[in-house]
């Protein structure tokens, strides 16, 4: 759906109308991305201190299938699947080789209007603790 360049090139503020499942109050986001050389990002509500860790699935994980539901593309307006941004929220452990990611509720954002939603892919059999680093897990 997106490559990594089309995140580092969005800028200003990302709206999530229905805000991010459990923090359904906060809803201006902005992403920002501290190494350019990592799949990683921020997404920071732009009023508060919540951050989260986020990753381009797609850079990690590459036959990641997204579903959106046409009711979740037309709630955020999104009419062609190139214009979409997904991201999954990273849950980092100790030691960082145990980290996860919650694939079962990607972030989807288009990119036209900046604006954003949280889906859960119900027929899916992702989970919401993907291993992050795989290729270390297979090799203990």
């Amino acid at each position: 759906m997106q490559k990594k360049d089309e995140i580092n090139n969005e800028t200003g503020i990302i709206k999530f109308p229905r805000g991010v499942y459990g923090f359904e109050g906060e809803k201006n986001f902005k992403i920002s991305i501290p190494d350019k050389s990592m799949p990683l990002a921020y997404l920071q509500e732009i009023s508060s201190n919540l951050r989260f860790i986020v990753v381009d699935a797609f850079s990690v994980f590459k036959d990641y299938d997204v579903v959106i539901e046409k009711y979740d593309a037309d709630a955020i307006n999104l009419e062609k699947e190139e214009d979409a941004i997904v991201l999954c929220i990273v849950n980092m452990k100790n030691p960082v080789q145990d980290s996860t990611v919650n694939l079962l509720a990607p972030l989807v954002i288009n990119k036209k209007n900046k604006v954003g939603i949280q889906i859960i892919m119900d027929k899916s059999s992702y989970s919401v603790e993907e291993p992050l680093f795989l290729a270390t897990k297979s090799s203990s």
